[in-house]
């Protein structure tokens, strides 16, 4: 995996990023949003991109980078067995290639500051303890924090896209 390429998504600038450059000025650098170690200075432009596209990069053959303890992150986890066998998905979270963590994207968007789980805010990457990711993101989904704002991101896909209809 060449982890210099933090995405295969068309690039997208922060529009405050994106001013003209002169022909003496040194070029613009393109910076991915999708990866969420990239999300601490969104502007409200890009964030309704994100917010209408929703979270990126979750296909079933990727893979995942080592840690130093040769363990990573597995694709199983983007899913949920509810414990009436029902399989949920976990469109929330994503994998920043960058960062080499995974962050629950309603909450590293919505409210990184205050969030007290480590998936809204600096991510997790601790794959020496895989088993307790599984228990993690179920605690994680029950919060208080998480469910107001998966709210959030609802509604303002819900506002997004009716203001598109228009």
């Amino acid at each position: 995996m060449d982890d210099t390429n933090v995405s295969d998504h068309e690039p997208i600038f922060n529009s405050s990023a994106t001013e003209s450059a002169s022909v003496d000025e040194e070029p613009v650098i393109t910076v991915d949003i999708y990866d969420p170690s990239n999300w601490g200075s969104l502007d409200n432009k890009a964030r309704d991109i994100l917010v209408e596209k929703g979270p990126k990069g979750k296909e079933e053959n990727t893979k995942y980078p080592l840690d130093e303890t040769l363990r990573y992150f597995s694709y199983s986890h983007y899913s949920r067995k509810m414990s009436n066998g029902e399989v949920r998905d976990r469109r929330w979270l994503v994998f920043s290639k960058h960062a080499k963590k995974v962050f629950c994207f309603c909450c590293k968007l919505f409210n990184s500051d205050k969030c007290k789980s480590a998936l809204g805010h600096d991510g997790f990457c601790d794959w020496q303890h895989i088993s307790d990711i599984s228990e993690r993101l179920k605690e994680h989904e029950a919060t208080v924090d998480h469910i107001t704002n998966m709210n959030s991101w609802n509604e303002m896909k819900i506002r997004l896209n009716k203001h598109d209809d228009y």
